[in-house]
């Protein structure tokens, strides 16, 4: 019987123990029993001799959860997912809760080998054999292996499993083990890097999922449990599929947050971290930065940070960002100068854009923030900061106020579709408050009403697609992570909030009859004679005796 049919009091699997057991290790077995993360601990510390990082825990959660009967894992490759499988395997096994495991991966060599992996520590670890006695092996062969439990006074085996590893797209439906059919399922990486590029294959793998798969077990119980873990390889893949049905329970995994912050530490750092040997273990500030400048940056958002992004028909793609900084170099294409540079450029406006979300509540839009610079000499724009998230009205008057001073900007371009005086209001009477001035201009989330949710949003930022093309558009490197990734997952981005405000500067620009006009000034000193000209001009103003205007207010700012 299983440990769980035990369940009489707090510790079920006092129940299951051999008499005479240490209390100290009866107690350990109980704590194992209740935690998987105890468990692996304890009997593989060569896979987990590093202290599990946060993250882990929602795994952890999962496996412990009798609720939890699918769920689905997305992660980078090298963090441990394999090992958690085979810790969740043994444990099952080892507290007689699956009498038929099926690991399964996309190739059935692969499956093999992780099985025969969990097979060796059953035959050759210590504490195993130490806290488990009595554990004998039935079958064993590479493609089907059991073990049983006898008992020692009667002989009779009073507990049997088996594990049988399968390939992608081999039969699994109507599958037995004695009278059981498979109750722990365990799909690790089960699409092929290039087999998920192909439409046909990516079809033929989900329709053995959803038939043969999804259905090999027993659907008049609910004790069995299945567990899917990958990392995305395309924004069509079937990992993808799983992680957007809600009755799958899903778990994402990044490699480290939008600034490229390691969220596991203990297995990558952030910094690159030289060792004694002269190598260097490199951080992921550092990796992600070698993947941006192989024009591969939406590799490592997929792959290490769980992010969907668009094909190689994509209409932002890696290639397309150019970059502006203090230490850039202009023989790859990029601007080397400051913010402080462009705030005293005479050829530059700087400008903040603000979309804000109607509410805070957790599944509700994020607000987001995006300012920068027009450069009307180069023919360009400058992102220069970027601010975004779930913000109550205060912090988003610091982050725009804050923003418009660090740039010097004049001007603040504003989402009010649906909010108007609700929004403009409030940030008229702040800056009043503040005792500071600047241009505000209404900007409308136009069209796409008509031809579904969210039609309007999109076309809004395909907009801004021919800017990238062209090579009009700088990034300073720093804190524009969160932008690219939103770009190169147009339009399936999972967040859409700071490309959105970003693509509001397309509506500031026309209002603000802002052209990139033909250059006719091709170097500095024809600009100097031209501003010479322009400063007589208003000298030769100042002899005009006029009597002064008396509607000023009919005049517009620098947006209408």
């Amino acid at each position: 019987m299983s440990v769980a049919q035990h369940y009489t009091h707090v510790d079920p699997v006092r129940q299951h123990l051999r008499p005479g057991l240490d209390s100290e290790i009866e107690d350990t077995l109980v704590e194992m029993y209740r935690y998987t993360r105890i468990f692996a601990s304890v009997l593989f510390p060569n896979h987990f001799s590093r202290e599990f990082d946060k993250p882990y825990d929602e795994i952890f959660n999962a496996f412990d959860d009798s609720s939890v009967m699918k769920a689905v894992v997305c992660g980078p490759r090298g963090v441990g997912k394999t090992a958690l499988l085979m810790a969740l395997q043994a444990k099952k096994l080892l507290f007689r809760e699956s009498h038929y495991v099926v690991p399964l991966s996309a190739t059935s060599e692969m499956a093999i080998e992780q099985a025969r992996n969990l097979k060796d520590e059953f035959k050759n670890n210590e504490q195993i054999a130490a806290m488990f006695p009595g554990l004998e092996f039935g079958l064993d062969s590479e493609k089907l292996w059991s073990i049983n439990w006898r008992n020692p006074e009667t002989g009779i085996i009073e507990y049997s499993s088996c594990v049988r590893p399968r390939g992608a797209e081999q039969q699994v439906r109507g599958q037995k083990y004695k009278i059981y059919r498979p109750d722990l399922l365990i799909p690790d990486d089960l699409e092929k890097t290039e087999e998920v590029m192909s439409d046909e294959q990516r079809d033929k793998l989900k329709k053995w999922f959803f038939s043969d798969f999804i259905n090999a077990v027993d659907r008049s119980r609910t004790d069995w449990k299945m567990f899917y873990l990958g990392t995305i390889l395309h924004g069509d893949a079937l990992l993808v599929e799983l992680m957007e049905k809600d009755d799958w329970l899903s778990i994402v995994l990044p490699l480290c947050d939008d600034n490229f912050v390691s969220k596991f530490p203990n297995y990558i750092p952030t910094e690159s971290v030289p060792q004694p040997d002269g190598t260097v273990l490199l951080g992921t500030k550092d990796l992600a930065e070698s993947f941006r400048k192989d024009h591969r940056i939406d590799v490592f958002f997929m792959e290490y940070m769980c992010e969907i992004q668009s094909t190689e028909d994509a209409l932002f793609q890696p290639h397309m960002f150019k970059y502006a900084g203090p230490e850039e170099k202009e023989e790859d294409g990029n601007i080397k100068i400051t913010i402080e540079e462009l705030v005293r450029s005479p050829h530059t406006e700087a400008f903040v854009l603000l979309d804000p979300a109607k509410t805070v509540t957790k599944h509700s839009a994020e607000t987001g923030i995006v300012g920068g610079f027009i450069d009307h000499k180069r023919h360009c724009l400058f992102i220069a900061d970027i601010v975004h998230g779930k913000m109550h009205p205060d912090e988003i008057y610091d982050a725009l106020f804050d923003m418009a001073a660090h740039l010097k900007s004049r001007v603040i371009g504003v989402e009010v579709t649906s909010l108007n005086e609700f929004i403009i209001y409030p940030l008229k009477n702040e800056m009043a408050r503040r005792g500071i001035s600047l241009e505000i201009v209404e900007l409308q989330a136009r069209g796409g009403h008509s031809e579904g949710r969210g039609e309007g949003k999109l076309r809004r930022i395909a907009a801004m697609g021919p800017f990238y093309r062209r090579g009009e558009v700088y990034h300073f490197r720093p804190v524009c992570n969160v932008l690219e990734k939103q770009l190169l997952g147009f339009p399936r981005s999972k967040k859409k909030d700071v490309m959105d405000a970003l693509a509001y500067i397309v509506q500031l620009l026309e209002k603000g009859l802002r052209y990139f006009f033909h250059d006719w000034f091709d170097d500095e000193s024809t600009y100097a004679e031209e501003g010479a000209h322009i400063e007589k001009e208003y000298e030769d103003l100042e002899d005009i005796d006029d009597e002064p205007f008396e509607h000023a207010e009919m005049i517009g700012g620098l947006y209408g």
